[in-house]
């Protein structure tokens, strides 16, 4: 397994791709998921190139917070993948990260329906780029579903959309940390229902917010979701069984990307949270 980190920790610094590349830097990482437009603009790649270049990182994944399935969005976001395919091959990235989105008005079955066909001609440009579309499982962090509609929540209904895509260039970015935000258990459950359509994987921890356990940690973040309150945590002090996922995902032949993101956003809480997520993954051997 190759590790990263994320973008999304340095989208509200200044000098939003320099800081990501000295973080990549400070913790001796080669790879970072690049986030279109928080951490660079679609139109700066050329320089974001000759800063990757001189910092020696490379782009694992190309990122953002497009929905296939949010009402009105749905044609935003093919035209996005379709030019994110191209931004991954300038980069030099393997893949391009995508959300469903919770749509009420139509069920699952509807819902899944309409994503295949959106993702027809991205499926093909990304079978003649070689880079693979995945789509990450979510909870609801930005109250936008509320109904809980985003049928990538459960591990039954985002294997249903894998299979009727049924693509090699369409994997899952499976995300623990989201599954269990969102009411459902990450590992075993989920992981052994999703396995074989995992092409990238989210590294955060997290458990249901106590005040009383957690209002003294600085900088930490509160996340909502229909199913409670949760907080990210470091690696290994959460709710999460990452020693059993993370063993589970070698011993299956998983050789993939494993990306940190904290999901806190205060400097000194991010880099206590690198420091010790990073000490937590000594203790497996991801080669």
């Amino acid at each position: 397994m190759k590790l990263a980190i994320s973008g999304t920790e340095t989208i509200f610094q200044i000098g939003k791709i320099e800081a990501l590349l000295k973080a990549a830097n400070t913790y001796g990482l080669e790879w970072i998921e690049l986030w279109i437009p928080d951490n660079v603009a679609a139109d700066d790649l050329e320089r974001a190139k000759k800063l990757l270049d001189q910092h020696k990182v490379k782009v694992a994944t190309i990122s953002s917070w497009k929905h296939l399935n949010m009402p009105g969005e749905e044609l935003i976001t093919q035209q996005f993948l379709l030019d994110a395919i191209d931004m991954a091959e300038f980069l030099g990235a393997r893949h391009v990260n995508v959300y469903f989105g919770g749509n009420p008005a139509i069920d699952a079955a509807q819902a899944i329906a309409n994503c295949k066909e959106l993702l027809k001609p991205v499926l093909e440009k990304a079978s003649q780029k070689k880079v693979m579309i995945v789509i990450e499982n979510e909870f609801d962090p930005a109250n936008e579903d509320p109904h809980c509609a985003d049928i990538t929540r459960k591990g039954e209904t985002l294997l249903t959309l894998m299979e009727a895509v049924d693509s090699p260039w369409f994997k899952c970015t499976f995300d623990a940390c989201n599954f269990y935000f969102a009411g459902e258990e990450p590992f075993p459950k989920a992981y052994s229902i999703l396995k074989k359509h995992i092409g990238y994987v989210h590294l955060k921890d997290g458990a249901r917010y106590v005040p009383e356990l957690h209002d003294r940690i600085d900088g930490a973040k509160i996340w909502n979701d229909p199913t409670g309150r949760y907080i990210c945590l470091d690696l290994g002090l959460g709710a999460i069984n990452y020693a059993g996922l993370l063993n589970a995902l070698k011993h299956d032949g998983y050789a993939g990307f494993v990306t940190l993101e904290p999901h806190t956003f205060a400097d000194d809480r991010i880099h206590h949270s690198y420091v010790h997520s990073l000490k937590y993954l000594e203790s497996f051997d991801l080669n």
